[in-house]
């Protein structure tokens, strides 16, 4: 049971192993702490972040899997 303000993320592998042009993963600690300075955020603001910083991690390297995000946030 979510509780009011819980936040749930889900995603592919897709965004973890997203290379930059250098073969660098985004990794899962980016990720958290991706999501962890846009806390504050709703839940599309923080699916936004992820995206962005996704797009500029891999800015300039070719994508070779899918991105799937959803994130879900339990008003109070």
């Amino acid at each position: 049971m979510l509780e009011p303000d819980d936040l749930v993320v889900l995603f592919s592998d897709g965004v973890t192993d997203a290379e930059s042009i250098t073969g660098e993963p985004f990794g899962e600690q980016r990720l958290i702490d991706t999501v962890l300075g846009a806390i504050d955020t709703s839940a599309r603001g923080i699916l936004n972040e992820i995206n962005d910083a996704v797009g500029a991690h891999t800015t300039g390297a070719d994508p070779f899997d899918d991105i799937t995000l959803l994130v879900v946030r339990r008003l109070p």
